[in-house]
């Protein structure tokens, strides 16, 4: 017998995996005030979910495996910007015992947020304009809430001195804006 919290679960997987299927077809939903019905443009989690023919517990498997990655790029670049690697290692730490590593290793909703947060850290770590691109549509696709965290992104690139990877996250902010209008 399934809890009714694990049913909701269920429930809203649903809803993904019918999106998945027919993504540019706008969902069906009963209440507009309701989590499902604000998923039109979050786009990469069905396509996700049925390019690999995910279930939910498929899913906690890879939001767990993009924690640890996401956890390992930002140690990484805590150290390449100047912090040890024990001071690195110790504020990705702390930063695991926030909502942020809760959203990777703790949440049994599948809201995606580990995918949109794993799409800004690449996109932070990389210094690859094509590759800052992909993690800030991924990103964006998955959450529209990603722009505000992309524009901290892009000046971050700038302060590294990384103009092209602060275009590179306008570039992905124009195209979505241009694409969901």
């Amino acid at each position: 017998m399934q809890t009714p919290a694990l049913e909701v679960k269920r429930s809203f997987f649903r809803t993904i995996v019918e999106q998945g299927r027919h993504p540019l077809t706008p969902l069906r939903v009963l209440n507009e005030s309701t989590h499902e019905a604000k998923l039109a443009f979050r786009l990469v989690p069905p396509l996700l979910v049925d390019t690999f023919h995910l279930s939910v517990e498929g899913y906690y498997v890879v939001q767990g495996v993009l924690g640890v990655a996401a956890l390992a790029g930002l140690t990484w670049l805590f150290h390449h910007v100047g912090y040890s690697r024990r001071e690195a290692a110790l504020i990705v730490f702390g930063l695991s015992l926030t909502y942020m590593g809760a959203v990777w290793f703790v949440d049994t909703q599948p809201y995606f947020d580990a995918i949109a947060a794993s799409g800004l850290v690449f996109a932070l770590c990389v210094p690859h304009p094509a590759a800052v691109f992909v993690g800030g549509s991924i990103a964006m696709w998955t959450d529209e809430r990603s722009i505000l965290a992309l524009v901290v992104i892009a000046l971050f690139h700038l302060y590294r001195q990384r103009r092209d990877g602060a275009i590179a996250v306008g570039a992905a902010i124009v195209a979505y804006a241009a694409l969901r209008l």
